[in-house]
């Protein structure tokens, strides 16, 4: 039953759960790239992902009072143009954690497995360490191995830290797999700006056979650089679930990559309900309501253990099916590939999270690496 019919309230259709919206207000849903001012004209909320730019040029004429955004970035959302509007935010940090490091974790395997490399002897380093990063960084240590990790922001925020930090420099020459977690920053509003972070001269450091993975933002790689670097070293492997012209790709960029996926790396049904339950608390707490509980235990699914590592991986997560279809549509033209690459996102098949299954069957030292991985044993 709607609390408030008379509320307005858009939101992005790939968002999850959106009956739990309809108690507050009437809903209306429109997909991220169709919301515009016209849309927005006459809203109180607006919800959205990252497809939606918030900014003066789609707020200016509404009557929006709270937007939210299901994702933890929000280098969509102009937060300065909100707070001199008096506009409430919410955003869901955290929300997609557990589905990016499962997607981090299966395109190692899947390297580890086309390259024939052992992923257990290489060096990790890890740019971001924010909740995604973290979360990584905890699956890698408690196997034991070797991580290094670069936050500039963090490590001069805080007087002391559980991490031993390296320079960015030092873990591109230095480590084998580099996984990249940064929120996207600029010039005119940091310190530390993440936008073309890695570009020619730093990307020239990466050793050889290494494994790159960029599963943040698109634009924190420059990507006529990374083009270059992987036209002199073949050998280097480049996993890109994130593309600096989104929706837009470069087939020779997409061509000399290892895994290309269109930007669904935090696409796990659990994520995508954690963020919305964040955002309805967070909208229920402006309008000053009190928001139901409701908890649900859902029994995880089982896989049988007699097999190797990476096809256990590959059972909850087939991170090539992900690369096969953005791949399919990389030769369209512009405006074929933008709808294309959006139909991917919207019609996404939605896997579960690594902690859904449960893994029968297999030894200890197996048992031990999976439930770092996030498994159930």
């Amino acid at each position: 039953m709607c609390n408030n019919c008379s509320m307005k309230i858009i939101i992005d259709a790939n968002i999850s759960s959106l009956d739990v919206f309809a108690n507050l207000g009437q809903v209306i849903t429109y997909l991220g790239h169709e919301i515009t001012s016209e849309v927005v004209a006459e809203a109180d909320v607006l919800l959205v992902r990252s497809q939606t730019s918030v900014n003066e040029q789609l707020l200016a004429s509404s009557k929006v009072q709270f937007v939210g955004t299901a994702t933890a970035g929000t280098n969509h959302i102009d937060l300065v143009y909100l707070k001199q509007r008096n506009i409430a935010f919410a955003s869901a940090p955290g929300a997609n954690a557990h589905a990016v490091v499962d997607y981090v974790i299966a395109a190692i395997m899947h390297l580890s497995k086309q390259t024939e490399q052992d992923w257990m002897d290489k060096t990790y380093g890890i740019v971001g360490m924010g909740y995604v990063g973290a979360e990584l960084y905890a699956r890698l240590s408690s196997l034991g191995l070797s991580v290094m990790v670069n936050d500039p922001p963090l490590e001069n925020s805080s007087g002391s830290s559980a991490y031993q930090f390296s320079d960015l420099d030092t873990i591109l020459a230095e480590c084998d797999v580099v996984s990249v977690h940064s929120s996207l920053t600029h010039p005119h509003n940091s310190k530390h700006p993440s936008y073309h972070l890695l570009a020619r001269d730093n990307l020239s450091l990466l050793k050889e056979n290494a494994w790159l993975i960029n599963a943040a933002r698109g634009e924190i790689i420059e990507p006529r650089s990374l083009l270059a670097v992987l036209s002199h070293k073949p050998d280097v492997q480049v996993v890109l679930d994130v593309f600096a012209n989104e929706p837009y790709l470069e087939p020779e960029l997409v061509n000399k990559l290892a895994l290309a996926t269109p930007h669904i790396a935090g696409y796990t049904s659990d994520a995508k309900v954690q963020a919305s339950q964040m955002l309805y608390k967070s909208l229920c707490a402006y309008l000053q309501l009190t928001p139901p509980t409701k908890s649900k235990l859902d029994t995880p699914d089982t896989i049988d253990g007699n097999t190797d590592l990476a096809q256990l991986v590959k059972c909850a997560y087939d991170i090539a099916q992900d690369d096969k279809q953005l791949r399919a549509i990389v030769n369209l033209t512009p405006s074929e590939q933008a709808a294309a690459f959006y139909s991917l996102r919207s019609n996404y098949r939605l896997r579960k999270s690594f902690y859904n299954y449960q893994i029968s069957g297999v030894d200890k030292s197996t048992a031990h690496i999976l439930a770092s991985f996030g498994f159930q044993i």
